[in-house]
């Protein structure tokens, strides 16, 4: 298991945490800690990559929202091997005593252009041993998938609403969850496919049961349906309160309504046969 977290998780106890419970981690670095390089010299985490080389360049896709279009920005790539030590601020000796320098793989990343009037500069730890280039940029990778997981807890707590819900059993809490997750994953999927444009067809993500029934009910004036993934999609979240605009892209939560409404209908049709 790796654990894939941006800078509130930068606690030295938590890394520790992971390494006790035999799990990896991939973590944004927040705080500028002191660390030992392979050749002992003492230094500040943030300034030790400033005269390494570079290793590697790659492209980041930069996916669209409500505020910008999706592009591609270029960003080099710097990684080495450091020792974190124990922060004593905030901690009794007798605690700092409990904790042991922990060794990482600092991997810097730093964009030539803006996103969002910024240029990206993550800073990123892991303990996971890296001997290629290959891997480091499958690491960055797992976290450029960081912002799709809180999207998917936005899904269940926006749209399914999850905290309402007035379980207080972890097991029932639990199942209810997996439910719900289930088809906050089918919401993602169209999302996503509305953004990306990788999907040409909504056939490529519906049955063949919705796609007989939704179609009736989206496209009622039309003699064939569209089979447009990003037409079907505003359609979809227009049965949630979507307003179409230029350039306007659902959100999830009225994809998600517009998705449980139609749902509800399929329920209904099958129903009557």
């Amino acid at each position: 298991m790796v654990q894939v977290c941006d800078r509130e998780a930068d606690i030295f106890e938590f890394l520790q945490h992971c390494l006790d419970c035999e799990q990896s981690f991939v973590i944004r670095a927040k705080s500028d800690r002191k660390v030992i390089l392979p050749t002992g010299h003492p230094q500040l985490l943030f300034s030790c990559l400033k005269r390494s080389p570079i290793k590697t360049k790659l492209a980041i896709e930069i996916e669209s929202n409500s505020d910008r279009k999706a592009k591609t920005v270029e960003a080099t790539v710097k990684f080495r091997k450091v020792a974190l030590q124990v922060p004593i601020s905030n901690r009794s000796a007798e605690e700092a005593r409990k904790l042991s320098p922990i060794y990482v793989t600092l991997i810097e990343v730093h964009s030539s252009s803006k996103v969002d009037g910024k240029k990206l500069h993550w800073r990123i730890l892991t303990d996971i041993n890296v001997e290629k280039t290959s891997t480091v940029l499958d690491i960055i990778k797992w976290y450029t998938l960081r912002w799709r997981i809180e999207i998917f807890f936005k899904t269940l707590k926006s749209g399914a609403k999850i905290e309402g819900s007035r379980l207080t059993d972890l097991g029932r809490l639990s199942k209810y969850v997996l439910m719900q997750s289930l088809v906050a994953f089918r919401v993602l999927q169209l999302l996503f496919a509305a953004r990306s444009k990788k999907h040409s067809s909504i056939r490529q993500l519906i049955s063949d049961e919705e796609w007989r029934v939704f179609k009736r009910i989206l496209f009622p004036n039309k003699g064939g349906a569209s089979e447009k993934t990003l037409e079907w999609i505003k359609r979809i979240a227009q049965q949630g309160g979507f307003l179409q605009g230029k350039g306007r892209i659902p959100g999830v939560v009225t994809l998600w309504t517009g998705w449980m409404e139609l749902n509800t209908m399929l329920s209904g049709a099958k129903a009557l046969g």
